[in-house]
């Protein structure tokens, strides 16, 4: 028989999208024939809606023949949300056939959620994996990765990061996974959620769109945008001693901050002790009850962490004591433990104040605390600017070394003199010295140069390029570039650099900076030491740039502007010195795992087994240096032993 036509089946799925739907709901298919796969959850087997009981009205409002065309849920993390999305998939390809769309922020969280959600989920549960259709690489009828094939309707499943998996089809149920971290802009064809939408015009009386996703940035999160125009509903939970009804909420909880986190929370309403082990009750006698009623707003929903049966409080508790000082750890706990939107602020330190804050530790040594050191290069047409920093645990930083080297970059000899620099050794308080350990080239002005140079001089030089989405971690994966420069050839891996968001962690540490040591003369963990050297023009290029909200397709779109006037050469270089570091792993490093390289590096031992407190935050009161003398390089101590190099991603 001869495939049928493109036509013919897009018939086909029209009509079975436009057909009387069945009788039932997404809650009641998953507890009659729902498997949880071992792989995607602690509690694999048959599907229970009473272990997550506010899900039950979430998929009461997903099921086809509810009225809601538009659901959305503005949620924590590890509260199930996706596998309501799942039980979606499930009810569509098994009781209610229609064309369906699933769209997640990247193609590789697209893999991610096919490999480790959505396949296990047809594999283990027998209705779905009679249903879709094997995958098959040369059948035009059966399944493949990212497209899941059933009688009667299909499941595309595409990144919002590329268009081509956006357009061409016409689908009934939508599915918008992680919506938050999706691009306002997609292959210069517009927002990829309006996009997406485009594809349910056909069925725009009877669509199903399910918005999902944790929060993002405050005036630039989607989902807290669908869920303020929502009727915003919250989940209501008995208090197990005096019945008030209320939300949970982290502020009530009360704790011992020191492991083993001794947990409660404090009842709203009458101050009664709830043990965690009521939660579960409390759960099963919870109820939606809606903040902001009205017969136009979609349904939406917003729950936290501490509603999740696969969280403890404890656990909870922890990692916001993990958060404290740490602004990246800081938006995380906000974002993926509260389910809020975190605000980030946006305006420069003011650079008299850090001027106040100089200290008086010299150029070219290692304070007592730094214990990596990177480098970074910012390339202009007539010079190279450059920086040396030194980090410590909580990535904590010092500015140890940094200057001009003019020239035409165009040429080799300014990069020539840039070698013996990146050569430099330093010493650190007891004498032994170690190397920079990485250096970042911005390859975004004179691009091949910056290839050549990265190229011949090995692994511990890097090129670096910036990207300024909000949305850009801060070290993503590389790319290999072409080096085309006269008398080079080869390749040179590019490594794209989020600037955005390293720029608001350098100015929330700046901040930290600012405010202080503590009475006990102790600074906050990520706190920015910047020496006596560190000069007015200096300080006004580090503190250049300030966050500017422009109005776009409704949202506050935040980007980073120059002042008028104004140089950033120096807060360039930070970001990738950085960069740098995110490189070599200092992120993954363990308290425990900073203090064995305190004690490898030869630090005091007060700094490197005391106080851990001191470890994450050292104050100058330890062995003090003499003044380098002026002309030699701080790399001068021939006699000392080096430091062991510090281990790309060394994890403890």
């Amino acid at each position: 028989m001869p495939p049928r036509s493109a036509v013919a089946l897009v018939t086909a799925a029209l009509a079975a999208g436009l057909a009387p739907d069945p009788i039932g709901t997404v809650a009641a298919w998953a507890e009659e024939v729902r498997v949880v796969a071992a792989e995607s959850s602690p509690y694999p087997g048959r599907w229970r809606t009473d272990l997550v009981p506010y899900l039950a009205e979430i998929m009461e409002c997903l099921s086809l023949s509810h009225s809601s065309r538009e659901v959305i849920f503005k949620k924590s993390a590890q509260v199930a949300g996706t596998e309501a999305g799942i039980n979606l998939f499930g009810f569509v390809a098994a009781r209610s056939p229609a064309p369906m769309l699933i769209v997640l922020p990247t193609g590789d969280e697209v893999r991610k959620y096919v490999r480790l959600k959505l396949q296990p989920a047809i594999d283990v549960t027998p209705e779905l994996r009679r249903r879709v259709r094997e995958q098959k690489n040369r059948d035009e009828k059966g399944s493949t990765t990212t497209h899941k094939s059933f009688p009667g309707g299909w499941c595309q499943i595409t990144g919002a990061n590329s268009s081509a998996g956006l357009q061409m089809v016409s689908v009934r149920v939508l599915i918008l996974e992680e919506v938050s971290e999706y691009p306002f802009d997609v292959d210069g064809r517009g927002d990829p959620v309006d996009l997406a939408l485009k594809r349910t015009t056909a069925f725009s009386r009877n669509r199903k769109v399910f918005y999902c996703s944790t929060p993002g940035l405050k005036g630039m999160c989607r989902i807290s945008a669908k869920y303020e125009a929502s009727d915003q509903r919250h989940y209501f939970v008995p208090c197990p001693q005096c019945g008030e009804m209320q939300t949970l909420r982290f502020e009530q909880m009360r704790y011992r901050p020191e492991p083993p986190h001794q947990v409660h929370y404090v009842c709203s309403g009458s101050g009664c002790v709830i043990e965690e082990k009521h939660r579960r009750a409390m759960l099963a006698g919870g109820e939606w009850r809606a903040q902001a009623p009205g017969p136009e707003r979609a349904p939406g929903f917003w729950i936290n962490q501490l509603y999740s049966p696969f969280v403890s409080w404890a656990d909870t508790v922890a990692e916001h004591l993990a958060a404290q000082g740490d602004p990246q750890r800081e938006k995380v706990f906000v974002q993926q433990v509260l389910g809020q939107e975190y605000e980030q602020k946006g305006d420069a330190p003011d650079w008299l104040k850090l001027a106040a804050r100089r200290e008086d530790y010299p150029l070219g040594r290692i304070p007592p605390g730094g214990l990596i050191i990177t480098a970074a290069v910012d390339v202009q047409a007539d010079r190279l600017e450059w920086a040396v920093w030194a980090w410590g645990a909580a990535k904590t930083s010092w500015l140890i070394d940094f200057g001009v080297l003019e020239g035409d970059t165009s040429a080799e000899p300014v990069w020539a003199r840039l070698t013996p620099v990146l050569e430099r050794q330093y010493e650190g308080p007891t004498g032994r010295v170690w190397p920079i350990e990485c250096a970042a080239i911005d390859a975004g002005y004179q691009t091949q140069a910056v290839y050549a140079y990265v190229r011949a001089r090995g692994p511990r030089v890097i090129a670096v390029k910036g990207m300024p989405s909000h949305l850009a971690p801060a070290l993503g994966t590389p790319t290999r570039q072409e080096v085309t420069w006269p008398g080079k050839r080869g390749g040179v891996m590019l490594w794209p650099v989020g600037v955005w968001s390293l720029k608001a962690e350098f100015y929330a540490n700046l901040r930290k900076t600012i405010a202080g040591p503590d009475a006990d003369g102790q600074f906050a963990g990520g706190t920015v030491h910047l020496p006596r050297d560190a000069d007015e023009r200096y300080l006004k290029q580090l503190t250049a740039e300030y966050l500017l909200a422009r109005e776009r397709r409704g949202f506050l779109i935040q980007d980073w502007v120059l002042a008028r006037g104004q140089r950033n050469e120096a807060l360039d270089i930070r970001v990738y010195a950085a960069a740098a570091a995110a490189h070599l792993g200092i992120d993954r490093v363990t308290p425990a795992g900073w203090i064995k390289i305190a004690a490898e590096r030869g630090q005091p031992l007060a700094v490197a087994q005391g106080d851990l407190g001191r470890l994450w935050a050292p104050t100058l009161d330890q062995p003090s240096f003499a003044k380098a003398p002026e002309g030699k390089p701080p790399a001068a101590v021939a006699r000392a032993r080096p430091a062991r190099p510090f281990v790309h991603g060394w994890r403890h």
